[in-house]
């Protein structure tokens, strides 16, 4: 690369940078696929824990989906998980700065997405292109809304993308050059992209089916190309066996099973799932808008020249049709996920189409129009770079529906809340309904026990755990938890809560659920008990039934405590909420939605809920509680209780 290249790519990455990743790069593993996101940043958080022991990966719970499916108190953290090296580096930074900060591996993944755009621009190149072309294709690449999103975050997907570009272009320089060195450096790099994420294997495939091919094709044994592809195989095959080793040893926190369809009409029903939820997010409209006009273009200007650059470039060509037909295979094998994971586009399909997109540039000669070519190569990049800063934000979009952000808000800050409490950072705490495994453990700073699903054998079974102290979220605690097994009151004892957390200790009792939630000594400032708000039927002819309202209330100047328990009958498959609202100063400043829960329209459903209120001033203010009927249904409410403490 030139200078005059280096700096206006190295001005390209800091743009990136400041548009799209500035803002986050210190960011808590929040918003879409968070789970998935904190479980990658857990394996950091135990790699700094157990004095960077490569080979004994662990998160922070002690309790494992797979196989015991959460049940069992493991002894040690340990988990069986893909070769986790792009969790490893981060956690080498964090021991050397004392600090497990999210930036050193948000900074870690952004830098190896850089050199994988680095790399992508070489291979556009060494295909053929222009540097101008060249250029453009790599910003088509950077603006992809899976591609930024997930470029400064936590998964190993982004590196392995990155790592699998810089083995294919090696393997082109090879097959340019014939020097084997350049081989062996390609297919390198292709082995940890597959040692790291398991998909990942279709590229280096790809690779050695076209030697394969090549060799048969020329009737002709490439030794040395064999014994490095039976010495990359071996490598993946060894740490296979090795994490089959830590799954039936220790247990695993990550996925190990294919997800495929049951039939071809769930195949077909995910792929409409698919283009309906994540097709701007794999791409924007301007993406598919270049992507088209170049493919057209193809077709109609220069399809007398197809037949002729598919035999110029039948090597690229080989390897785009084994990418396509691997990543189709992937696609059966595993069709569930990427229903609701976005990210196993870029895993698969990703690659494959910025490098078809490379082979489609490659049939223009752009020289000849470079006047007319830049003006709207700068229009489609200030689009592609808007949009996908747009994109930043919608990801980040959330709400009381979100469980999974809600638990983070409601656990932030809470290692000094234990603290005060007396709870050291070695006891093992148990956190019932966490909603995700490693989120609650990384706030609190603790590790410990989480029971992820809340019914009645798992509450059930999570008292016999080897663990002193219990922590729930409050908002959830009477309609997930008390709902499912009432007598888990009686096998607890309150410490203290927060409004947001509470922490309990391990201690039968008789205590009825005011006493277990310290409201038996606080006199209700609201108690509605009276008939005119037991019994409400709510009419298809009414969207919103208010329940209570206040305004200006100088009873709300402090925090408060909303506990409302009440059965209700209705058709199931409607959606039928519980609101509350505060308004200040025309301001929302809290806002909780509560499915209400239907079995049958015959049959009474019990729903329980308790939530805390912030302390606001008095004037200005309103508070609402109310139910919200969308699809404008007929139901019914008996035994109603709001009271207010």
């Amino acid at each position: 690369m030139s200078k005059v290249e280096k700096l206006g790519f190295f001005t390209f990455l800091l743009t990136v940078f400041f548009v799209f990743h500035y803002k986050y790069i210190n960011e808590f593993p929040s918003f879409t696929h968070a789970w998935s996101q904190s479980d990658r940043y857990a394996l950091a958080n135990g790699f700094v824990d157990n004095d960077l022991n490569f080979f004994k990966p662990q998160t922070l719970v002690y309790n494992h989906p797979i196989p015991n499916k959460w049940d069992t108190a493991d002894s040690t953290r340990i988990t069986a998980v893909d070769f986790p090296i792009h969790d490893y580096i981060p956690a080498i930074f964090m021991k050397i700065a004392g600090n497990k900060s999210p930036f050193f591996f948000r900074t870690y993944i952004l830098l190896y997405g850089f050199l994988g755009l680095l790399f992508l621009y070489k291979l556009s190149k060494q295909l053929g292109n222009s540097i101008l072309i060249s250029f453009f294709i790599t910003i088509l690449a950077a603006t992809s809304p899976v591609f930024v999103y997930y470029q400064s975050g936590f998964i190993p997907s982004i590196p392995s993308l990155s790592n699998s570009i810089i083995g294919i272009y090696f393997y082109l320089i090879y097959r340019e050059t014939k020097r084997f060195k350049v081989f062996s450096i390609g297919i390198l790099f292709l082995t940890l992209s597959a040692l790291a994420r398991t998909t990942f294997l279709i590229p280096l495939f790809a690779v050695l089916m076209v030697e394969l091919i090549t060799m048969i094709h020329k009737k002709k044994i490439n030794l040395k190309v064999i014994f490095i592809g039976l010495f990359s195989f071996l490598a993946i095959l060894f740490y296979v066996i090795y994490n089959i080793y830590l799954r039936k040893t220790y247990g695993a926190m990550f996925l190990f099973s294919f997800k495929m369809a049951d039939n071809f009409a769930e195949y077909l029903e995910i792929i409409k799932i698919m283009l309906q939820r994540w097709t701007f997010h794999y791409f924007s409209w301007i993406h598919y808008f270049i992507f088209s006009v170049i493919l057209f273009s193809v077709l109609i200007f220069k399809r007398k020249n197809i037949t002729q650059f598919l035999k110029d470039r039948k090597l690229i060509v080989l390897l785009l049709i084994m990418l396509f037909i691997g990543n189709s295979i992937f696609f059966i094998l595993m069709a569930k996920q990427f229903e609701n994971h976005d990210y196993y586009f870029l895993d698969t399909f990703y690659l494959p189409i910025i490098i078809l997109t490379i082979v489609l540039f490659e049939f223009f000669n752009f020289k000849k129009i470079q006047n007319i070519i830049i003006p709207i190569l700068s229009i489609a990049t200030f689009l592609l770079f808007v949009n996908a800063h747009f994109m930043q934000k919608e990801k980040r979009i959330t709400g009381t529906w979100d469980i999974v952000n809600e638990s983070i808000l409601n656990f932030r800050n809470s290692e000094s809340f234990l603290k005060r409490y007396g709870i050291s950072e070695n006891e093992k705490v148990f956190v019932l309904g966490s909603y995700t495994p490693n989120i609650p453990f990384l706030l609190m700073n603790r590790t410990g026990y989480c029971n992820m699903y809340s019914n009645y054998s798992a509450i059930k079974k999570s008292l016999d755990f080897p663990s002193k102290y219990y922590i729930f979220q409050n908002e959830f605690f009477l309609q997930d938890i008390y709902a499912h097994y009432p007598q888990i009151i009686k096998h607890l004892k309150m410490i203290a809560t927060n409004g947001k957390i509470t922490i309990c200790e391990k201690e039968k009792s008789n205590q009825n659920l005011e006493q277990f939630l310290k409201l038996d000594n606080k006199i209700p400032i609201v108690d509605l008990k009276s008939a005119k708000y037991r019994n409400v039927e709510i009419l298809a002819s009414q969207e919103f039934v208010m329940l209570f309202n206040a305004k200006n209330d100088k009873q709300f100047s402090k925090n408060r405590v909303v506990k409302y328990t009440f059965d209700s009958k209705g058709n199931p498959l409607k959606d039928v909420s519980l609101v509350v609202s505060l308004v200040y100063n025309d301001s929302l400043i809290y806002y909780k939605c509560f499915s209400l829960y239907f079995n049958s329209k015959k049959v009474w459903n019990q729903n329980y809920n308790l939530f805390s209120l912030p302390k606001i001033d008095s004037k200005s203010s309103e508070l609402k509680i109310y139910f919200w009927n969308p699809n404008k249904e007929n139901i019914s409410i008996s035994n109603s209780d709001l009271t207010i403490y």
